[in-house]
């Protein structure tokens, strides 16, 4: 799978660089990848944990985008001169506005040298959520049809069922209660397929925004509901043409936190205090 990589607009192979593989089937590490939020995600009340999931809430950190090259060794220094002074970074389809704050790893082979240069993506923004929900599926968030909208294929889903642990107060002596339960979190193991690089790039953008839009989200299988959102972020690699793969945490609300959402709502919630799922009429 071949991109072009630019620096301030200009080809690496101006200096001589040559792409070379990453820790996936591409150059740079880190295109696909979502950073985790910042700042405070979430308050927890002694009985209860509440998401903070508001607009102003949601802020992201920033992120590394990693380029693995190889050149010979003469070309090197102008390479790293270029990097250090460089403020964009640009593959076919976006660019992004990076400083190259870290170190530079070079290694020479004979008169080769592989050069890996970390570049960080201060500002990380997502366009907003164009899609339109097709409301069907087996593995939905919200009415998105997760492998008909986004072409994201479930391999496997582990935890849903586990109940969480109990939220930790504070006392002067040992804390006896456990009815009150702390949120849990559903890690998804995914695919995500497309015709194109381009399209595959697309496609994570869209379905990374509808992760980390304000407001909590439902995810929603054959049988069950769950309130959810995401704080954690999202490491994607590419494994094979217009194929990434990639896990995202998604973290229920308490049941406590149910109540509150759900009580203006005609769904039947089934559960004792150490349940944490909705069944669907």
């Amino acid at each position: 799978m071949k991109l072009n990589y630019e620096i301030d607009g200009i080809p690496i192979g101006y200096y001589g660089a040559v792409a070379t593989l990453g820790r996936g089937r591409i150059a740079l590490d880190g295109l696909f990848d979502m950073p985790k939020r910042i700042g405070k995600t979430e308050h927890i009340w002694g009985t209860s944990i509440e998401p903070f999931v508001s607009v102003e809430d949601i802020r992201h950190d920033g992120r590394l985008l990693t380029l693995h090259t190889a050149m010979r060794h003469d070309k090197v220094s102008a390479f790293i001169q270029a990097c250090f002074a460089s403020t964009n970074f640009g593959v076919d389809f976006d660019g992004f506005d990076v400083v190259c704050r870290e170190e530079i790893a070079v290694e020479r082979v004979g008169e080769f040298s592989k050069v890996v240069v970390k570049f960080w993506q201060n500002d990380f923004t997502l366009p907003s959520l164009t899609k339109t929900p097709s409301n069907s599926g087996d593995w939905r968030i919200d009415d998105f049809d997760l492998q008909k909208d986004f072409g994201v294929y479930i391999s496997k889903a582990t935890r849903m069922h586990n109940g969480g642990k109990r939220i930790e107060v504070s006392t002067t002596e040992f804390y006896t209660r456990t009815n009150y339960r702390s949120t849990r979190e559903i890690d998804l193991h995914c695919f995500m397929k497309a015709d194109t690089m381009q399209e595959l790039y697309s496609n994570m953008r869209q379905f990374q925004a509808l992760l980390i839009g304000p407001g909590l989200r439902k995810l929603k299988t054959k049988n069950y509901e769950f309130d959810i959102y995401f704080k954690d972020g999202m490491r994607a690699d590419v494994v094979g043409v217009n194929i990434v793969e990639f896990s995202v945490k998604a973290v229920l609300v308490s049941l406590k936190e149910y109540i509150r959402l759900l009580a203006n709502e005609n769904e039947l919630l089934i559960a004792t205090e150490n349940d944490y799922f909705i069944e669907i009429n």
